[in-house]
C-alpha cells in the first residue's frame, strides 16, 4: 500500500472516531452535525471549525483526503502555531466539518467565513489570516432554472415570438431567472452565422450525421430546431468576448450551408446578460453548455467522451468532477452505470497521468520502440536468471490462460522437434503491463486461477490433483507504469 493510501484511510479513520464519544480525543467533548462526518461521494475536502466551549475562542481550517498532490496548492495553515495546540490541548472543544467539496472549493468556503469576522485581526480566533482565495462551487439549482429558461425560449414557435416581446409581464411569469429581453429583433441566418462571434463554450465540433438532419428539416420546413443561445460581455478563459454561443452552431451553419432561399430566412436568438450570467462559476457555463447540446430534439448527443471533457475541465478550474448530482446529470444524459464507471476510470488514470508528469516521470508505452527496449530489457533479465522459463508479456486488462497454456505448449513442441532436443519449458513467466492500478488488482485472480493447485491446503486433495492434473507454474511481473523522463529517453538510442 502506497504512503497515499495510507493517508487516506488515516483521515477517514479519524473521521470515524470523532464520531464516536468514546474514540474522539479527550478534548474534543462535541461535535456538530454528525451526518457531516461522512464522506459525501466525490468530495475530497473538508472545512473544518474548532470552538472552545467556555472562552468561545474559535479556529478554522481546512484538510484534504486527496492523495493528488498537484490538485493541493501551498496552504498557509495556522492549526500547527503553538498558542493554538496549547489552547488545543488544554481545553473543552467542539468540532464541526462546516462543508465538504474539491480543494479550491473547500478554501473558498474558509476564505469567506474568516473573511466575515476578520480573523485575522480578530481577538476570538486563532487563525493568523483569513485564508486563500479558492473557486465558488457550482451553482447547480441556479444553472438548472437558467437551462429550463433557455428551452422555453429556444423551442418557440417563429409566430410565437412576437407574442411574447408584445406581452412581457405576461410570459415573464413563466421564466425563473431570464426575461423576454433575452429574446432578440429578428434577423437572418446569413447575419446570425457571418457577424456574431464564433467562440463557443464546447470546442466547435460539426457532426456530419447533425448537420445533414438539420438541412432536412430545414428543406421540408419539419419543426426540432432551436433558436441559438449567447452569452453576452463575458470573459471566458481569461479573454473578453462580446459574444459567446452556447448552442445552435450547427442549426446556423445548416440554414448558411444551404445558401439560398434558406440563409435569408428570419430568425431569432437569446442572449443572456451579464447579471444573468456573472453569478456563474465557469464551471456551471460549461456544464450549461453540455446541458444545451444533449440529443433531445436536434443536437449532439451525450457521451461518457463528452463526460470526461467535462471532468477534465472541472479538475483544471478546481471544482468537483463526480458527486451525487453529478452522477444524476449524467444518467438523464442517457450514461448508463457502465459508462459512468468508464468515465471515473478514465478520469482517474488522466489525473495520474497529471501527477506523475508533475514529478518528472513519463507514462510507459510499451508498443512504442522505448517501450520494447524496456520490456526486452526485463525479459532478458528473467531468461538468464532461469532459462528454463518461459517469459511472456501481456496486457494487464486481459491476462489470458489459454493463450499461456498454448504458447507454453507451441514452444515446448518447437524443442521437441530440435536437434538435439534442448530442456522443456517448466514454468511461465508473465510479464504485465498495467493502464491502470485496478489492472494490477486483478491480475491477482488471475494468477489464483494458473496456481490453483499450488494454492490448495496440503493434504490428500492436494496430492491427488498433483497426480491428476500437470499444473505449471506461472508467476507474475508488473512492469512499471512511469519511468523518470531522463532515463525513459536513454530507451530511445
Amino acid at each position: 500500500m502506497s504512503k497515499t493510501d495510507k493517508k487516506h484511510i488515516r483521515i477517514i479513520s479519524n473521521l470515524e472516531q470523532m464520531v464516536n464519544p468514546k474514540t474522539r480525543p479527550r478534548h474534543i467533548v462535541d461535535i456538530g452535525d454528525v451526518t457531516m462526518y461522512k464522506i459525501p461521494t466525490g468530495k475530497t475536502t473538508y472545512v473544518y471549525g474548532y470552538t472552545e466551549v467556555n472562552t468561545k475562542m474559535a479556529y478554522i481550517g481546512v484538510k484534504s483526503i486527496d492523495t493528488d498532490k498537484k490538485a493541493i496548492e501551498k496552504y498557509n495553515t495556522s492549526s500547527k502555531s503553538v498558542e493554538f495546540q496549547k489552547a488545543l490541548a488544554n481545553g473543552q472543544w467542539k468540532h464541526e466539518i462546516l462543508s465538504w467539496g474539491s480543494f479550491k472549493e473547500c478554501l473558498h468556503y474558509e476564505n469567506n467565513e474568516l473573511e466575515k469576522v476578520n480573523a485575522r485581526v480578530n481577538p476570538m480566533y486563532y487563525n493568523k489570516w483569513n485564508g486563500q482565495k479558492g473557486i465558488k462551487p457550482q451553482n447547480r439549482e441556479l444553472r438548472n432554472k437558467i437551462v429550463k429558461d433557455i428551452n422555453i425560449l429556444r423551442n418557440l414557435m417563429f409566430e410565437d415570438v412576437d407574442d411574447w416581446k408584445a406581452n412581457p409581464n405576461k410570459y415573464n411569469e413563466r421564466l425563473k431567472e431570464l426575461t423576454v429581453d433575452c429574446l432578440s429583433e429578428k434577423t437572418s441566418w446569413e447575419e446570425l452565422y457571418e457577424n456574431k462571434g464564433r467562440i463557443q463554450v464546447r470546442e466547435e465540433q460539426l457532426n456530419d450525421g447533425n448537420v445533414y438532419e438539420i438541412k432536412d428539416r430545414i428543406k421540408h420546413n419539419r419543426d426540432g430546431l432551436q433558436w441559438p443561445v449567447y452569452f453576452g460581455d463575458i470573459v471566458w478563459q481569461g479573454k473578453h468576448s462580446d459574444d459567446m454561443q452556447i448552442s445552435g452552431n450547427h442549426t446556423e451553419y445548416s440554414h448558411w450551408d444551404l445558401g439560398a432561399p434558406y440563409m435569408y430566412r428570419m430568425a431569432y436568438y437569446i442572449q443572456i446578460p451579464k447579471e444573468v450570467h456573472g453569478k456563474l462559476t465557469q464551471t456551471d457555463i460549461y456544464e450549461i453548455g453540455s446541458a444545451l447540446n444533449t440529443k433531445v430534439a436536434i443536437g449532439k448527443p451525450f457521451s461518457k467522451e463528452d463526460a470526461f471533457k467535462i471532468c477534465k475541465e472541472h479538475y483544471t478550474v478546481g471544482s468537483t468532477w463526480y458527486d451525487a448530482d453529478v452522477d444524476d446529470e449524467w444518467r438523464q444524459r442517457g450514461l448508463s452505470s457502465k459508462n459512468i464507471q468508464n468515465v471515473i476510470d478514465t478520469m482517474n488514470e488522466w489525473i495520474d497521468e497529471q501527477t506523475q508528469s508533475g514529478k518528472g516521470l513519463v507514462k510507459i508505452n510499451y508498443s512504442t520502440p522505448e517501450g520494447k527496449a524496456i520490456l526486452k530489457e526485463e525479459k532478458d533479465k528473467l531468461i538468464s536468471a532461469n532459462p528454463r522459463r518461459l517469459v511472456m508479456d501481456m496486457a494487464g486488462t486481459s491476462p489470458n490462460s489459454d493463450k499461456v497454456h498454448q504458447t507454453l505448449a507451441e514452444e515446448n513442441a518447437k524443442i521437441a522437434d530440435s536437434f538435439p532436443i534442448g530442456e522443456f519449458y517448466t514454468s511461465v513467466a508473465l510479464l504485465l503491463h498495467h493502464s491502470s492500478d485496478s489492472t494490477r488488482t486483478q491480475s491477482k485472480t488471475f494468477l489464483d486461477r494458473m496456481n490453483f493447485i499450488d494454492n490448495m491446503d496440503e493434504g490428500h486433495a492436494k496430492d491427488a490433483m498433483k497426480e491428476l492434473v500437470n499444473g505449471v507454474k506461472v508467476t507474475v511481473h508488473h512492469l512499471p507504469r512511469y519511468m523518470s523522463d531522463t532515463v525513459y529517453k536513454t530507451y530511445s538510442n
